[in-house]
């Protein structure tokens, strides 16, 4: 699987996309739990909202993360810092989808 960086019109990198070939909606919310220093602020453990484009909102090192899938029923998830851009997080979040692909987690 390949993760490819998201960017703005000046070239700064606002998060991360790839296949949600091998994914779900679930299997998103489980990678982003396992990244030390997450704290998912939305959706609560039990309940992803299925109509809804953006579907987890997480926290790491004090910065606002969202998950998304764009147009509701797309072939791609992103993940996208909300506060600022270029930040190293972003590439903690991308490793950490890189490496579940890897290893299948």
């Amino acid at each position: 699987m390949r993760v490819r960086d998201l960017h703005i019109e000046n070239g700064k990198r606002t998060g991360i996309e790839f296949s949600n070939i091998g994914f779900s909606r679930h299997g998103v919310l489980r990678v982003i739990k396992r990244i030390p220093g997450v704290e998912v602020l939305f959706p609560r453990p039990w309940r992803l909202e299925p109509r809804q484009d953006d579907f987890v909102h997480f926290t790491l090192n004090g910065h606002k993360f969202l998950a998304a899938e764009p147009w509701g029923d797309s072939d791609v998830f992103w993940i996208v810092a909300e506060d600022e851009t270029d930040i190293p997080e972003i590439e903690i979040v991308k490793r950490a989808f890189s490496k579940r692909w890897l290893w299948g987690l």
